[in-house]
């Protein structure tokens, strides 16, 4: 046998292949790796509404149906001064706090009217979240917040 047939391997055109098969399927994934990431981002506001809104409805019922005056008086940080932890300090999203408030009655909802987080950092500025106050049902579904902009 001669020394050649024994010599086992890849050729330089099978690892060319290889590697631009790996960079065809992760330019595919990129792509839906990064809207899940935003995804992720909006919850994260739809989040923080939510507690606000909770906080608010605790302060009406708390304080004889008053309103807040503002986020000083509420039982949560104001998310527009505090740094979230998960982006490394850096602030994702600007909250617009609510415009228009009607503490319920003893046995009434809570209203509240335009709540908006604006996204202020990262690949996806402007986009927006909005709650929506009452929240809609859609097929069996709660809707109470809607997601715009260019990552939407």
């Amino acid at each position: 046998m001669n020394d050649r047939t024994k010599v086992q391997g890849f050729t330089l055109l099978e690892l060319l292949m290889v590697i631009i098969i790996i960079g065809i399927l992760a330019a595919l994934a990129l792509p839906g790796y990064y809207r899940a990431t935003e995804r992720s981002r909006a919850a994260e506001a739809t989040t923080m509404m939510g507690q606000i809104r909770g906080s608010i409805q605790r302060f009406c019922v708390e304080n004889n149906g008053s309103l807040p005056p503002g986020f000083p008086d509420l039982d949560v940080e104001n998310p527009n001064t505090a740094p979230s932890q998960a982006a490394g300090g850096t602030r994702q999203w600007d909250y617009a706090f609510p415009g228009t408030i009607a503490c319920p009655s003893p046995a009434g909802p809570l209203t509240i009217g335009a709540f908006t987080a604006t996204r202020v950092a990262g690949p996806c500025v402007g986009s927006t979240v909005t709650m929506i106050d009452p929240p809609t049902i859609v097929g069996g579904s709660i809707f109470g917040y809607t997601w715009q902009g260019p990552c939407a």
